[in-house]
């Protein structure tokens, strides 16, 4: 579902009437994403890459402390993890509405070879707990390759084994 546009908006995906599964209170819309500056197949990523995923959210109310935010989950849908501004302890602009802002979410892919969903998420703080505006479920999914040597599991922690010597 992600669609290849040219180099100025990289690999723009529409998301209006797409199907998928929507979850909120309508406070925030995700009107469209977008994975950037991605080379050949936006939808396929290399172990280690740096991924930058683009969402840009309209803001249908007045919102103090803004959370965007996503999840990576299996085919049969166990979350691998999530990550949005507040786990990371950063506040983002206050937005009023009729607003729209684009935020920009990355990381290393540091997983196994597969298939993998993503979920996007706009929401709210009120009073420490996260309230959903727009949860796009299964947003788009995407395949990792394989690096030279292989682990068990789906993540990759960067385990090292070393010899030490022995003792006398």
């Amino acid at each position: 579902n992600i669609l290849r546009l040219g180099t100025t908006e990289a690999n723009l995906c529409q998301i209006k009437d797409s199907g998928h599964l929507r979850l909120g209170d309508n406070s925030t819309n995700i009107v469209r994403y977008w994975v950037k500056d991605h080379d050949e197949n936006p939808s396929v990523f290399k172990y280690g890459e740096e991924v930058a995923i683009f969402l840009e959210v309209v803001f249908n109310s007045d919102i103090d402390f803004p959370v965007v935010g996503l999840i990576i989950k299996t085919p049969s849908g166990y979350e691998i993890s999530g990550y949005n501004n507040w786990y990371q302890g950063k506040n983002l602009t206050p937005q009023r509405k009729g607003l729209k802002t684009i935020y920009r979410i990355s990381f290393q892919m540091l997983l196994n070879p597969g298939v993998f969903y993503i979920t996007l998420g706009s929401a709210y703080l009120k009073i420490s707990e996260i309230i959903r505006g727009d949860y796009i479920e299964t947003a788009f999914s995407f395949k990792v390759l394989p690096k030279q040597m292989l682990w068990s599991g789906l993540v990759d922690l960067g385990f090292a084994v070393s010899e030490m010597e022995p003792s006398r």
